[in-house]
């Protein structure tokens, strides 16, 4: 497997050929979008609809979970974060199956709305998947923790103070002033790793999604993938983040202008904004993963159609 090194154009390009993409088949790609949105509106529906049940026969032991869940008790926000797990293990073959509607689209291969979904049915896709997820996670965590421990060493306590500022375990915001120079840098590395280690967890679950390569070997790939381009997806990023705060301010003088005009053009706009994320927000996305990565892992082999067997 070749890792190829990308250029901060390629990867503008990359996004370019990602809006063409989504642009070229739009009813598809919307359609795909709803259809993803619902499986999850359907597991909160279903959570939501079962603690009114929960309510209805029981008050009073609806009535302690609610103040335990104010309270954070451990016990509690450990069933929280159990079921915030369960349901994106749920979702990863989904994730998967965008990574595959991109491609097949792409190549001009068969495709609908509904290939999103095509690895639910699929063993050893949830062989693959799953176990990746898992230990992608595990690796982000192991890694933002040793970051912590390091920081410790330098006398930085970063979690008492994430608590010192959190009103709800009796801190108080206005304590972010009071920090020094020396925390605020050691959470802008922590923002920093936690970005390119996500990186590599992307760029190897495309990797993971898309070939044959086991779980050992796509983590691989998307360490070394974004260790051989560094600066050109740090520089990307930060140019995103610029731009992104640009267009929010943009976004805000319009609103004002706009409010001064007609209150009502406000809410339209918002709505239509909204709406065209629904909509498009996973296909770009997704599309954008798939370029990279084909940019930097992919080649002519793999980028034939060639999904799990089942």
């Amino acid at each position: 497997m070749e890792i190829r090194k990308v250029g901060l154009s390629d990867l503008f390009s990359q996004l370019g050929s990602s809006f063409e993409l989504v642009a070229g088949h739009p009813g598809r790609f919307a359609l795909a979008s709803i259809y993803s949105v619902l499986v999850p509106l359907v597991l909160m529906t279903l959570v939501i609809g079962g603690g009114y049940l929960f309510a209805r026969f029981d008050e009073t032991q609806a009535a302690a979970l609610l103040k335990a869940l104010q309270e954070q008790q451990p016990e509690i926000l450990i069933y929280i974060y159990l079921y915030i797990v369960l349901v994106y293990l749920a979702l990863v073959p989904l994730f998967a199956g965008w990574l595959i509607l991109c491609r097949q689209t792409d190549s001009g291969i068969s495709a609908s709305a509904v290939t999103p979904f095509s690895l639910y049915t699929s063993r050893t896709a949830w062989i693959k998947l799953v176990p990746y997820f898992i230990v992608g996670t595990l690796f982000y965590i192991a890694f933002i923790y040793l970051f912590e421990l390091l920081m410790l060493v330098f006398g930085i306590d970063m979690q008492a103070a994430s608590r010192s500022m959190d009103p709800n375990a009796g801190g108080d915001p206005m304590a972010a002033l009071t920090l020094g120079s020396s925390y605020w840098t050691a959470v802008c590395l922590s923002a920093i790793l936690g970005f390119f280690l996500q990186a590599m967890l992307y760029l190897g679950f495309a990797q993971c999604a898309l070939t044959e390569s086991s779980l050992s070997e796509s983590l691989k790939a998307g360490v070394a993938g974004v260790l051989k381009n560094l600066l050109p997806i740090f520089s990307f990023a930060l140019l995103i983040i610029i731009a992104l705060v640009l267009v929010t301010l943009f976004g805000i003088l319009a609103v004002v202008v706009l409010n001064i005009i007609h209150e009502g053009m406000t809410t339209v706009l918002g709505g239509l904004i909204m709406l065209l994320l629904l909509l498009f927000g996973y296909p770009i996305g997704f599309a954008f993963l798939y370029y990279v990565w084909n940019g930097i892992l992919g080649d002519a082999r793999q980028s034939e159609d060639r999904e799990l067997p089942a």
